[in-house]
């Protein structure tokens, strides 16, 4: 908790739209930053990666769950997919200012933060609503290449989408997939995690 600043970096938080900051969300919401149920790989991956490099990690959780990749771009991109919504999530922007007070934390209480690394557990929602494999991949660089300028950001990580077998929908989650494998392929700044190891 970084709270000796006069904005919170918890669980309950959502970003104002008046005061376009992050602000302490009275209860659980459609535009909370969500908590992540299921990610005992962040902090294996951070105890693992400190081990064998010596390097310190800091993850920052700012994620929502079960969201198309549309609903993460900036809410002024045209690309935006919570256009019917009257009050957007702006994960896109609580993310960025999430991340900014955290590292700015870090660099008043003397760290130098080097690496900054963006991690994406996404796809399942694009591949339920049939998400064209182009559609996606443009999308996903709109967030990465905003990331990058917005935060300096010097890398991406996606963690491959997956599901079992016999799901309807598997087509659908190999278009996601393949789209996961290509922006790796074609970006020298993206990389592909697997969710199997």
């Amino acid at each position: 908790e970084f709270n000796k600043t006069d904005q919170y970096v918890g669980e309950l938080l959502k970003y104002d739209l008046d005061s376009k900051k992050l602000i302490k969300a009275p209860e659980w919401n459609d535009y909370s930053i969500q908590r992540s149920y299921g990610t005992n790989i962040v902090p294996q991956f951070c105890k693992t990666y400190y081990q064998k490099t010596g390097h310190k990690v800091v993850c920052v959780l700012a994620g929502n769950g079960g969201e198309q990749i549309a609903n993460f771009l900036p809410s002024t991109d045209e690309d935006y997919g919570e256009k019917t919504k009257q009050n957007k999530q702006m994960i896109y922007e609580a993310m960025v200012e999430k991340y900014k007070v955290a590292i700015k934390h870090l660099e008043s209480n003397g760290y130098t933060v080097k690496n900054k690394i963006w991690v994406s557990f996404q796809g399942e929602a694009d591949a339920n609503r049939g998400t064209p494999i182009s559609d996606y991949k443009r999308r996903f660089l709109k967030i990465h290449n905003g990331l990058k300028k917005d935060l300096n950001i010097t890398k991406g990580v996606i963690i491959e989408t997956s599901t079992l077998l016999e799901k309807e929908n598997y087509n659908s989650v190999i278009n996601i997939n393949n789209a996961q494998i290509q922006l790796a392929a074609e970006n020298n700044d993206i990389i592909l995690g697997s969710s199997y190891a």
